[in-house]
């Protein structure tokens, strides 16, 4: 989420406005990024940055929280919006041992390599890792970490198509039990809500 600063000129120049504010109107704008607990809307980390620039993004800041968070060996299912997709994130989740749900954008491409029963498929999402000692001076080469996730596809009456991704690959726990869980996902904007609109 974003939020509005006191305009002055120290906070224009460390968190910037929006690219279609003019200099002289608007606010200054800060990138707020949480994680949040959806059954009781807590909020378990926090992480700030300028509304733009580089490691500004939502998948940059959500990295910064996670790689500070504790886990104690406890899995948790971390729910996405599309913005957060990164290769990276997603294979920094899996490496550490967590579950996630990830709405991703239609302009990805992920090739089915097996079809479930529940119409859901897998597919690799590919990660490129320097080798150095494939690697020279000026010339670098790569290998390939491959993860597997579940891709589901659905659509609502009224709504766009929509896609997540999911290293759940029980096929016990159907795809439509899952669409159902990423529906939670919307406690957050609540949340925001209660702290942005009823708190302040």
């Amino acid at each position: 989420t974003t939020g509005s600063m006191p305009d002055t000129t120290d906070n224009s120049e460390t968190f910037k406005k929006a690219s279609n504010q003019k200099e002289l109107n608007g606010f200054p704008l800060m990138r707020i990024m949480t994680v949040m607990i959806l059954k009781t809307r807590m909020i378990l980390d926090v992480a700030f940055a300028p509304y733009k620039g580089k490691k500004t993004g939502e998948s940059s800041l959500m990295i910064e929280i996670l790689d500070r968070m504790k886990f104690d060996d406890i899995p948790y299912l971390f729910h996405f919006d599309a913005l957060f997709y990164s290769v990276y994130l997603v294979h920094w989740l899996q490496n550490n041992g967590q579950f996630f749900l990830m709405k991703i954008r239609k302009s990805i491409k992920l090739k089915p390599i097996r079809y479930l029963k529940d119409g859901s498929y897998l597919a690799y999402v590919i990660k490129k890792v320097v080798d150095p000692s494939r690697s020279s001076k000026g010339y670098k080469r790569y290998n390939k970490e491959k993860i597997i996730v579940r891709v589901i596809e659905f659509k609502i009456v009224g709504f766009l198509p929509v896609r997540l991704i999911t290293n759940i690959l029980d096929e016990s726990i159907s795809a439509r039990e899952l669409v159902i869980q990423y529906h939670q996902r919307w406690e957050i904007e609540i949340g925001y809500f209660e702290i942005k609109t009823v708190q302040c």
